[in-house]
């Protein structure tokens, strides 16, 4: 098992065969759909429940959804 590491956010994570580019791919469609969640429910969770850095990713998203409506 090797050890992969998602620069962006600072998380090292243990993977058999998925390539840095696959995992990368499903955080951010994870992010995005926490941050529409958010968006929708005007619940505020990530800053409560994930790490600073990735709430801070969520929020980024949002922002960038809410300046395009």
């Amino acid at each position: 098992m090797r050890k992969l590491k998602l620069t962006q956010y600072g998380h090292t994570i243990s993977t058999d065969n998925t390539s840095l580019e696959e995992l990368e791919l499903m955080l951010d469609i994870h992010l995005e759909i926490i941050a529409d969640f958010e968006i929708v429910t005007g619940k505020g969770l990530a800053k409560k429940f994930l790490p600073k850095p990735l709430a801070d990713a969520v929020e980024k998203i949002k922002q960038e959804r809410l300046k395009s409506k």
